[in-house]
Formats: structure tokens, C-alpha cells, sequence
């Protein structure tokens, strides 16, 4: 693995560990040790800030994968603008969806002047494995809560890589110019 999938594994990991420390307490029959407040409960999750890209990733195109949805709007949306809000991110994505092979890491990217990325969460998608009538389809999710806060202004390709078991990436063919509304 090279340093910066290194560095950014360390970032997701440690951004689901503080997700941890926002439990409530609980008793011993499992139940809250203080019922939580309906503030509490509906708190959101924290959101990935794209950073600069650290990796210099040398990539061949291939792989398959697909956006649902992109800055919490459909893929279908003809004006999808990023800013420094978060917002909702789903898609799926794998190396070879007949032999039902997946990436060991997908990387999102915006790619201009300079490239700004995130180490994507992995996320289940029952209805990619259905669609493509392979169970193992079920782990080719990505998504979350993305924020482009950080990015300076200007029009971005958004493109997906997959990293394979030999650490070689993937481009998937997936490639769509966004706005970006960000630092400056």
C-alpha cells in the first residue's frame, strides 16, 4: 500500500473512530444508560473535505462503476454545482462485474489545475448485485457526505479510481465536469 492510501485509510479510519465516541452510554441489558434526545439522534455525520491529492497515481482506464447520486442530486441532474456544503454521495463501482471483482480501495477525484481527492467509504449495495445478478456486486458501494470546501474555484472532472490486489488503479470509465463554488 503505498504512503498516501496509507495516509488517507488513516483519515477514514479515524473519522469513523470519532463517529464512535458520540456514543451514548449503555447498560448492561444494552439499553441507553440515558435515553438520547431527538437532537442527538438526528446528528449529522461528520463530512470528507476533498484534499489535495498527495499520490501521484499512474492509472489504466477500465473497471465499471456508476454515480446515483452526486453533491445529493441525481446523476441525471444537467446543473450539478460542488461547494463547501456537505453533501450526499452514492455510487458503486468494481473491477470486473461478470467475475464479480472489486477494488481494495476507490478513490473519488477532482481533477483540474491541481487533483483534490477522498478515500471513499465503502457502503453495501444490494441493488447493484441484483441488477447485475452477482452477489458479490453487494460490496461494490462508495458514498457519504463529501464537502468540496477546500477546493478553489473552477470546473473539475469528477473520475473514479479503483485500486486492485496488485496496487495498480483503475480509472472506471465514469467521468462528468462539475462546477466547483469553493475556497476562492
Amino acid at each position: 500500500m503505498t504512503r498516501a492510501a496509507r495516509v488517507y485509510l488513516s483519515m477514514v479510519v479515524l473519522s469513523f473512530a470519532l463517529l464512535g465516541c458520540n456514543r451514548q452510554p449503555v447498560k448492561a441489558d444494552g439499553s441507553p444508560a440515558n435515553p438520547a434526545t431527538p437532537a442527538a439522534a438526528a446528528a449529522p455525520i461528520p463530512a470528507l473535505v476533498f484534499k489535495k491529492s498527495i499520490a501521484d497515481r499512474v492509472w489504466t482506464d477500465g473497471g465499471a462503476c456508476n454515480f446515483d447520486e452526486i453533491a445529493g442530486k441525481s446523476r441525471e441532474e444537467k446543473n450539478i454545482t460542488l461547494d463547501g456544503n456537505s453533501s450526499n454521495y452514492d455510487a458503486w463501482a468494481a473491477i470486473d462485474v461478470e467475475k464479480g471483482v472489486l477494488g481494495k480501495t476507490v478513490v473519488v477525484q477532482l481533477v483540474g489545475a491541481s487533483t483534490y481527492e477522498i478515500l471513499a467509504p465503502r457502503t453495501k449495495r444490494p441493488d447493484t448485485a441484483t441488477y447485475f445478478k452477482n452477489p458479490v456486486m453487494v460490496d461494490s458501494g462508495f458514498g457519504g457526505r463529501f464537502s468540496a470546501k477546500e477546493i478553489p474555484s473552477g470546473t473539475y472532472e469528477l473520475q473514479v479510481l479503483i485500486e486492485n490486489s496488485d496496487g495498480k488503479w483503475i480509472r472506471c470509465p465514469f467521468r462528468r465536469s462539475v462546477p466547483v463554488l469553493g475556497s476562492s
